[in-house]
């Protein structure tokens, strides 16, 4: 019984709404575990497949296949696997020397994209896989990237752009801003004095809209806030007054989904990881305190839920 039916039958037997919970997927070295995150309800135990420890925001997700894509590091070696819904593995061609750094899949062209760091040249380039068999499509070297410095696990895709969204600076730019780095390896810098405290990205699916989580050390405030790109500058504009005591954000993947911007994060001076859902349009927060944190978010068009990856501890 694949991943769909599982949790729909557990459901049902549940007699919950038809709104589905959240789902985690956990990796570790002997097991790939599928749950509940709100409930904590196991809903596939044992896997066949082992996993892996999963890299800094190194996640993405084929709703249509039901398939979770990973950047992982196993036995000491950078991979990228491709799981299906009953967590048979397949591992996919990485290049010497390179590890992920940001996974998208990008639905209207039906490929997986990957931002790959090349250690031995100190550069990245990005890599396109065809989603029905993982072959690689092309390779393509970022431009300006040596010696360049990304945030890790702040960054998203943008379907419109074809472009990862991150935070950091090559050598070639002024300071910290916002990078677009392209499918083709093309890259434009956006320069923005609130980039430096920006703690996470996410693109809205429904419209594109770019937002992002702010940590105001002043006030120890996390803030939401909508970013218009301009033709060389990032405008930040904030919505609602944040969330007070507020946030050591997980480096990971973010996401948008129900008109909420969500993400992992410990409250400051806490232990208890929340995952915090930031409404678009006032910039309320949710606070939802979890025993599991995430490694990133997806979106399962396929299934009302937000599927992740959970952090096993590699950084």
């Amino acid at each position: 019984m694949g991943l769909r039916a599982v949790a729909f039958a557990l459901l049902a037997l549940a007699g919950t709404s038809t709104l589905a919970e959240t789902l985690g997927v956990r990796g570790t070295a002997t097991l790939l575990e599928v749950y509940g995150a709100e409930t904590g309800t196991v809903y596939a135990n044992g896997a066949p497949a082992p996993c892996c420890f999963i890299a800094t925001g190194a996640t993405a997700r084929d709703a249509g296949n039901n398939w979770q894509w990973i950047g992982a590091v196993d036995a000491g070696a950078d991979v990228l696997y491709r799981f299906d819904q009953s967590g048979v593995r397949t591992s996919l061609v990485l290049p010497a020397n390179h590890r992920v750094e940001a996974l998208a899949f990008d639905l209207p062209r039906n490929e997986l994209v990957a931002l790959l760091q090349d250690r031995l040249l100190d550069r990245r380039v990005v890599q396109r896989h065809a989603a029905a068999t993982g072959a690689v499509l092309a390779t393509s070297v970022v431009a300006d990237s040596t010696g360049s410095q990304l945030r890790a696990g702040v960054s998203t895709w943008s379907a419109t752009r074809r472009a990862f969204l991150v935070i950091g600076q090559r050598s070639v730019d002024p300071a910290i801003g916002l990078l677009s780095i392209g499918h083709d390896g093309l890259v434009q810098f956006f320069a923005s004095s609130d980039a430096g405290d920006t703690q996470a990205l996410a693109v809205d699916p429904a419209n594109g809209n770019l937002f992002a989580l702010r940590h105001l050390a002043a006030t120890a405030t996390t803030v939401l806030h909508r970013i218009t790109l301009g033709a060389s500058n990032a405008g930040f504009v904030a919505i609602g007054s944040g969330e007070a005591g507020c946030c050591f954000v997980l480096a990971g993947t973010s996401v948008i989904d129900g008109g909420r911007f969500q993400s992992f994060a410990y409250p400051i001076g806490s232990t208890t990881a929340t995952l915090y859902r930031f409404d678009l349009v006032s910039g309320a927060a949710s606070p939802l305190p979890t025993p599991a944190p995430s490694a990133g978010l997806q979106v399962d068009a396929a299934l009302p839920v937000t599927a992740f990856l959970f952090r096993d501890g590699f950084e």
